[in-house]
């Protein structure tokens, strides 16, 4: 961050500032990870890892349909 406040050609003051605005963005990162596994949130289920050997009758048209999220009129 100094080589690059350097080469910006920052102030002081504007070089705290930086540094106090990554620190923040970096203590509200790791805030928010601790507070999702101190809720202990069920871990993320993601529709590409879904396992169709699970449910070998779920025809791909009913899948790809799911998958695009559009709703049934």
């Amino acid at each position: 961050m100094a080589t690059a406040a350097a080469k910006q050609r920052l102030s002081h003051k504007a070089f705290l500032a930086e540094v106090l605005l990554a620190e923040c963005d970096e203590r509200d990162a790791r805030r928010q990870v601790r507070r999702v596994k101190e809720a202990k949130f069920p871990r993320t289920k993601r529709l590409t890892d879904f396992d169709t050997r699970a449910l070998p009758d779920l025809p791909p048209a009913t899948l790809a349909h799911l998958a695009s999220g559009e709703l049934d009129r």
